[in-house]
């Protein structure tokens, strides 16, 4: 069986399938699985998240989301687990190859930090690349209180 995680928030403005929702922070966001997913605004009051959403809500609308907890070790082990086995791999080969130099563990050190710049640069780019994974996103199952009709 597999774990998912829910969440409550409100839509702030939606682009096709794709919305931007806000998580209200409760208290335990610093030890939310979900966290690599959402970004707090500069008051550190809600969390933005963007989520697939097939239930054509609109905003201003309250909705449940779902999260895999699959979807959630994806993104923890891009961010951390990858990074620290390029770092220490990287460490270990140019090590092993500078054998005889005095400064090989600040070569190394060097050397690791430019594979890991390298690669957030990498990440970076292709999540403004404008390409994304829907199936990998947050998804609205439930629209919980609809205020379209104050729209209109």
């Amino acid at each position: 069986m597999m774990e998912v995680f829910t969440e409550e928030g409100i839509i702030l403005e939606k682009k096709g399938d794709l919305a931007e929702i806000a998580i209200m922070d409760k208290g335990n966001c610093k030890t939310c699985a979900a966290k690599p997913f959402c970004s707090t605004n500069s008051d550190g009051v809600y969390s933005r998240l963007t989520v697939l959403d097939n239930l054509d809500a609109k905003p201003g609308d309250e909705v449940v989301v779902e999260v895999k907890g699959t979807d959630i070790l994806k993104a923890v082990i891009m961010v951390y687990g990858i990074p620290l086995f390029l770092f220490i791999f990287t460490i270990g080969i140019v090590i092993y190859f500078y054998d005889g130099s005095p400064n090989k563990e600040l070569i190394a050190f060097l050397s690791s930090l430019t594979v890991l710049a390298f690669y957030y640069g990498f990440l970076k780019l292709r999540g403004s690349s404008g390409k994304i994974d829907a199936k990998s996103l947050p998804k609205t199952v439930k629209i919980k209180r609809s205020f379209q009709s104050v729209n209109n």
